[in-house]
């Protein structure tokens, strides 16, 4: 048999936030570098936002350091 190496999950970070719009964190968060092949997601169920950054296990350190800037917005 042959043996395939399986790809690291990918990492994903979540944030639930309370009280503000989806435009309004969406302009505010606007301006983050994100690192490649990383995404921002948002989910919105009034009135709580839930920002999600999914990206490859490879850009973990720097998703995580982005992810203190996502979170003083």
């Amino acid at each position: 048999r042959e043996r395939f190496s399986l790809p690291q999950p990918p990492v994903c970070l979540r944030l639930t936030t309370f009280g503000r719009s989806e435009s309004d964190l969406a302009q505010s968060l606007d301006t983050l570098q994100l690192p490649p092949g990383v995404t921002m997601g948002y989910r919105s169920s009034m009135p709580i936002i839930e920002l999600k950054l999914t990206g490859p296990a490879s850009e973990q350190q720097a998703m995580e350091k982005l992810w203190l800037d996502v979170k003083r917005v």
